[in-house]
């Protein structure tokens, strides 16, 4: 992925970042940003290019079905392994029903993020949202800057 990506590369990231790790970081970072950039530009905009903006749904559709998905899994870890089923377990290694509530659902809620933020952060590293970023990529720090 990251060969595919090169080829397309900004000359700051090409020459200014030394070592593959550094511009994978360098390349989510503008990504972000464009998506963060994104939204708060008027919609006008954005219909004057169809191909952002089928892009830029099908991004969107992903991220509200992680957020659905991540939510049934810190549902899922909360019943199976921090409520205390005790009929489907041997032994245990803590005794669930001395842990107040809260925590465990901070902890069930917690793992649901981690996979959330993992599915995100491998899901934005693509060609196409990188070749968007890259495009608007004046435009969007022109505004930061600003």
């Amino acid at each position: 992925m990251s060969k595919t990506l090169s080829m397309i590369d900004p000359p700051e990231i090409k020459e200014l970042l030394g070592g593959d790790k550094a511009r994978v970081t360098k390349r989510k970072q503008m990504i972000n940003d464009f998506l963060k950039w994104r939204k708060a530009i008027p919609k006008s905009f954005s219909e004057q290019d169809p191909a952002m903006e089928n892009i830029i749904k099908n991004q969107e559709n992903y991220c509200r079905g992680m957020k659905g998905f991540c939510g049934l899994i810190s549902g899922a870890f909360y019943f199976m392994f921090l409520r205390g089923v005790y009929t489907f377990r041997c032994y245990e290694l803590i005794n669930m029903r001395t842990i107040p509530s809260p925590f465990r659902l901070l902890a069930a809620g917690a793992v649901g993020y981690y996979t959330y933020s993992k599915l995100y952060t491998s899901h934005i590293y693509n060609r196409d949202l990188y070749s968007l970023a890259i495009k608007y990529h004046n435009e969007i720090y022109k505004e930061n800057s600003q």
